[in-house]
């Protein structure tokens, strides 16, 4: 009998019997409990394990070398490049760090645009 994933230890019981049922034949009683099984498991872990998404700074790891060039060639300070993001968990820090992403942004976008104005920076 398939029961709901409220905490824990029905989470580890459900991914238990994920593992006895892996492998099962398609189209018979145990994929179908699989697969109920499973949907189950994702929505329980989306909700308890939540994954922030990164901001584009985030997602893009600079290293020395790429700092160090884009400094060099469009001439964006340094340190907005190696300052360190705000902590993500206060709402109004994350206000100042959407404002602090969006002035590095238009930073880059007027850099890139006054060192090579025949490139067309979207927004």
């Amino acid at each position: 009998m398939i029961e709901p994933i409220v905490d824990h230890t029905s989470h580890q019981k459900a991914l238990r019997r994920i593992e006895k049922l892996w492998g099962a034949k398609p189209g018979s009683r145990e994929e179908r409990e699989l697969d109920a099984l499973a949907t189950l498991v994702d929505t329980y872990e989306r909700r308890t394990f939540p994954i922030e998404a990164l901001d584009p700074l985030e997602a893009i790891s600079l290293t020395l070398p790429m700092i160090r060039r884009i400094h060099q060639k469009l001439g964006i300070p340094a340190e907005v490049l190696i300052s360190k993001p705000p902590p993500r968990h206060a709402r109004s820090v994350r206000r100042t760090r959407k404002t602090e992403s969006k002035r590095i942004r238009d930073s880059l976008v007027r850099a890139v645009q006054q060192r090579e104005p025949s490139i067309r920076v979207g927004k």
